[in-house]
């Protein structure tokens, strides 16, 4: 795949291998150098079984991530989530249950859709900072990104705004999924 990639990406990319699954927020720090020695300004991140994400989305994740949020991202309601993101009664983002951590969850969440912009500076440097602070999780052991994003949004500006439709937030992690994904797909190229 690396090789197919370096013939034919339009534009230059880092490879980076966590050779342990310590969890997303170890796999993500992995980039940190790669971003370090370049010059952008905001550093996207998204989980690889993530394939709905619609061009429309992306094009809103960039205009509120223009706003110098340090942190964007969409967001969907779910039935029976797996992660719900907890808000403040300003609106904040104050707190995130993971299912897979135990968490009790409630019967409708607000989940996120597997993409993430940050500014430069939160990458750089609030990531690593909450690395050295968080714990692993109590059930899976494993450092996990989301609980990144209320501890940031204490303390800086972090946009979320709604996908137009929540497949777009649909991982692709088993034939059923899949089988739902392509009809979906299918559905959306004939629209």
């Amino acid at each position: 795949a690396q090789a197919v990639l370096r013939e034919h990406a339009p534009m230059p990319f880092d490879i980076c291998v966590q050779a342990q699954p310590t969890g997303m927020l170890d796999a993500v720090l992995l980039a940190h150098p790669a971003v370090a020695a370049r010059a952008a300004s905001r550093v996207w991140v998204t989980w690889c079984d993530q394939v709905g994400i619609r061009p429309s989305t992306l094009v809103r994740l960039g205009a509120e991530a223009n706003r110098r949020a340090a942190l964007a991202l969409p967001t969907v309601k779910y039935d029976a989530p797996y992660i719900h993101f907890e808000r403040d009664t300003t609106g904040r983002i104050s707190h995130v249950r993971q299912r897979r951590e135990g968490d009790a969850m409630p019967r409708v969440g607000e989940s996120d859709a597997g993409l993430f912009s940050l500014s430069r500076r939160a990458f750089l440097e609030a990531l690593p900072e909450y690395a050295r602070e968080v714990h692993p999780g109590a059930t899976t052991g494993e450092r996990n990104l989301l609980p990144f994003i209320p501890w940031l949004a204490a303390r800086a500006e972090v946009r979320t705004f709604a996908c137009e439709d929540r497949m777009e937030a649909l991982g692709v992690n088993t034939p059923d999924d899949l089988r739902m994904m392509e009809a979906w797909l299918a559905g959306q190229a004939h629209a």
